[in-house]
C-alpha cells in the first residue's frame, strides 16, 4: 500500500466544499440554508485532479512495489487492475507502454464492462471470474492492482497459484 495523501491535493470530498484556493470548507460553516441549496452533503470528485495523477501515480506505486519485491513484471502471468470506469483502460495501458513496463492489456483480466463498478468488492468477484474462466496452471502469478482515488492510495498483491 502506498498513500500520496501528504503530496497530492484531495481529489473526493463530502460533506464539504472545495474554495478556489483548494481548501475544504466543512459543512459546518454553511447555514442549514446552504447546505441543502449548494448540495454540500453530496460526494463530489474533482476530475482535474483524478486526470492529472491518478494514472501516473498508480504506476509509480507499481514500480516502486515490484522493484522493492525484486518482481520483473515479465514473470507475470495475470493483471486484474480494478478499474473504476473504463476510461482508464487506454490510459494505464498507454503509461505501462510509455514506461516500458511488461504489465500491459494483453496479460489483463478485466470484468467491469459485464459487471460493472461495484467498488471494494470488485476485486474479488475479478479475481473470482478469473480462477472460474482461465486455465491457471500451479506457478502463474496473478497481479492485483487496486487504487482508491479520493485521496491517491494504491494497493498491490501478487499472488503465486498452487
Amino acid at each position: 500500500m502506498t498513500s500520496y495523501a501528504n503530496e497530492l491535493p484531495t481529489c473526493m470530498f463530502m460533506a464539504s466544499e472545495l474554495q478556489a484556493d483548494g481548501r475544504l470548507k466543512s459543512w459546518k460553516e454553511f447555514s442549514p440554508d446552504e447546505i441543502k441549496e449548494r448540495g454540500v452533503l453530496v460526494g463530489k470528485q474533482d476530475i482535474r485532479h483524478l486526470k492529472k495523477f491518478a494514472i501516473k501515480y498508480w504506476v509509480n506505486h507499481i514500480e516502486t512495489v515490484l522493484a522493492k519485491h525484486n518482481v520483473k513484471p515479465e514473470e507475470i502471468n495475470y493483471v486484474i487492475p480494478h478499474l473504476s470506469s473504463m476510461l482508464f483502460y487506454d490510459k494505464l495501458n498507454n503509461e505501462f507502454l510509455t514506461r516500458k513496463i511488461a504489465l500491459t492489456k494483453e496479460k489483463w483480466f478485466v470484468n467491469l464492462p459485464s459487471v460493472g463498478n461495484i467498488g471494494s468488492a470488485a476485486i474479488y468477484v475479478a479475481l473470482e471470474e478469473l480462477i472460474k474462466t482461465k486455465e491457471i496452471k500451479r506457478g502463474d502469478k496473478i497481479l492485483l492492482l487496486v487504487p482508491e482515488s479520493g485521496r491517491f492510495s494504491y494497493g498491490t498483491v501478487l499472488l503465486t497459484s498452487e
